[in-house]
């Protein structure tokens, strides 16, 4: 493994760490998530992602948020989760996550979603289908959705870089947002945009899979180093792992 690999590693590690005691909470939203385990837990319901995650199709941009889930024993537990894809299995819609409470890639069925909480507002929904709507990161026709999904590489690279200190400041999610305007010239919700990009997690799949998407990609190498950078010295506070990660992002994109 070499050095840009282990700084990867030892980022993903720590936001994990810093995940499962919160992340974007709302001013005025606190953290329930119970990171108590049962060794007799039946999984049927949520089973180990296995080939799934290699597959491109059904990749969604890596937003946090909890969630009340009921498991093959009708048991409800509390959970804050990663989401990475949505895919449809028998037309019924499935999502792909990581768990923090059972800290690994889990694939959940959205019909035994009891409510769903955006750490972002605090606001409870009430089925996957309008939070994923709500979020962004679910097919619809709004001129935000098709803006996300053409910037959800570069959103990738930019939060995995922008919280490897840590923290996701808003000054950096500023710069993230002013990327999404510069990329899209349509006329954009910012308080989509803005609600979306707080709401994002970092990701080191979603990361290394973006930045080897955006290698094959050389227009779309300027606008990212430039928001790149914008974002490094958005809070003027220089991380180790920040500056060795992005300045490996900048040599392996020309910057």
């Amino acid at each position: 493994m070499d050095a840009f690999e282990a700084a990867i590693e030892a980022r993903a590690h720590r936001l994990n760490q810093i995940m499962r005691s919160g992340w974007v909470l709302a001013d005025d939203f606190v953290d329930t998530d119970d990171d108590t385990d049962d060794d007799t837990y039946d999984d049927t319901d949520d089973f180990d992602d296995g080939p799934m995650f290699a597959e491109d199709e059904g990749r969604t941009s890596p937003i946090v948020f909890d969630m009340r889930y009921r498991d093959a024993r009708k048991d409800i537990s509390q959970r804050k989760v990663r989401l990475l894809k949505i895919t449809y299995h028998d037309v019924s819609l499935n999502f792909g996550a990581w768990c923090y409470l059972r800290d690994q890639y889990r694939t959940f069925k959205a019909t035994n979603v009891v409510e769903i909480t955006d750490l972002t507002t605090g606001e409870v929904f009430g089925d996957c289908h309008t939070f994923f709507t709500e979020a962004g990161v679910y097919e619809s026709s709004s001129p935000e959705y098709r803006a996300l999904q053409i910037c959800a590489d570069d959103l990738a690279v930019l939060s995995f870089i922008g919280g490897s200190d840590g923290y996701f400041s808003e000054i950096e999610q500023d710069e993230v947002v002013k990327h999404v305007f510069d990329r899209v010239p349509e006329e954009l919700n910012e308080l989509k945009i803005r609600r979306f990009v707080r709401s994002l997690a970092p990701d080191p799949r979603v990361f290394r899979a973006a930045l080897t998407r955006i290698k094959g990609r050389p227009a779309a190498h300027r606008p990212l180093l430039r928001s790149l950078r914008r974002v490094i010295d958005a809070d003027r506070h220089v991380h180790a792992a920040e500056t060795m990660i992005a300045s490996e992002v900048l040599s392996r994109l020309g910057g």
